[in-house]
């Protein structure tokens, strides 16, 4: 194997796993406990570990739904106070031409940031700049 050339070493470990792969699917349920068993970390320690595992991925994946949601509910009130901003008269006719409901989350966060920024939305009252 040449350590030099990064393509060849990808395509041996890449070989490598699909034969893995392929013993690990040719094997029944018994042989691989069987072999679980008697290997350093032992069954119970294998199972133990594969608990932690699965509880640290399902708060993960608590965190990322919150955080998802905390942003859900950040681009819901940007939203809210860019259309009211945006129903204005002092604002120029460009800018009230566009509608909120075009606008992504990612976008809407975007001109809330803007209309802050030019002190048209104040952003602890939301009310006028």
């Amino acid at each position: 194997m040449n350590t030099g050339d990064k393509t060849n070493d990808r395509k041996y470990f890449m070989a490598l796993a699909d034969i893995m792969l392929e013993d690990i699917f040719e094997s029944t349920d018994d042989e691989i406990v069987r072999e679980v068993a008697d290997g350093d970390e032992g069954l119970d320690a294998l199972r133990t570990r594969m608990n932690n595992n699965v509880a640290i991925a399902e708060e993960r994946a608590g965190e990322e739904r919150r955080r998802v949601a905390q942003q859900k509910l950040e681009a819901r009130k940007a939203r809210a106070k860019v259309e009211e901003a945006l129903r204005r008269d002092d604002l120029s006719m460009a800018a009230r031409n566009e509608t909120s409901s075009e606008l992504s989350d990612v976008e809407i966060l975007q001109k809330y940031r803007d209309l802050v920024d030019l002190g048209v939305i104040k952003p602890d009252d939301g009310g006028q700049g």
